[in-house]
């Protein structure tokens, strides 16, 4: 026969484990809950601020990546973060391809709508054909239009963020006289 015994700090971890959950849980659904006030209040604010913080996160994670490629995997040297250059990605990212981002998105939703109204079908005749027809119709539609989105985000709005990005690090980095070399050493192999 096996014996259990438990002490104070056995019961309270077991007790508490489910209390941290159910807080992380609540402070998430709150931090959620805020940003999507703000999204609604504030959109365009931000949706550009987000892709700041977004920008330095990635810039951060690029980084740290490029740190641990040139070192072979050892960690003999101590990260140091470009700040300048994290300066660059936040300010791109919140003044230029959040911007753009948001009014390029928002356009390509009104000329070519991924998500169609079902009710305005229904007012206009059966309204089961009607539901059954906006359906498969809907659904067609809904693959093409998200197509083009696609199609138009890889092939003319990520060109665009890229030599957004490229440009505007090298002028707050102050690399402005090598940057028709950079262009053309790195943002021309990118696209072609």
């Amino acid at each position: 026969q096996i014996e259990t015994t438990y002490g104070i700090n056995d019961i309270t971890n077991q007790r508490s484990e489910p209390e941290t959950t159910n807080k992380f849980r609540a402070f998430f659904k709150d931090a959620l809950d805020l940003y999507m006030h703000f999204l609604g209040a504030h959109a365009l604010l931000t949706k550009c601020l987000t892709s700041g913080i977004i920008g330095i996160i990635g810039d951060c994670c690029a980084q740290c990546f490029e740190h641990k490629r040139t070192n072979d995997g050892r960690n003999t040297q101590i990260l140091k973060l470009d700040m300048i250059r994290m300066f660059g990605i936040f300010v791109e990212s919140t003044f230029l391809s959040g911007p753009l981002m948001a009014f390029a998105y928002d356009h390509l939703e009104e000329l070519v709508p991924v998500h169609c109204d079902e009710d305005e079908e229904l007012e206009k005749g059966n309204e089961r054909q009607a539901h059954e027809d906006t359906r498969d119709s809907s659904s067609l539609q809904q693959w093409v239009a998200a197509s083009f989105h696609v199609i138009v985000d890889t092939f003319l709005l990520s060109p665009l963020y890229v030599l957004s990005m490229m440009v505007t690090t090298s002028i707050m980095e102050g690399r402005i006289s090598t940057l028709k070399q950079e262009l053309a050493t790195n943002y021309r192999p990118t696209f072609h």
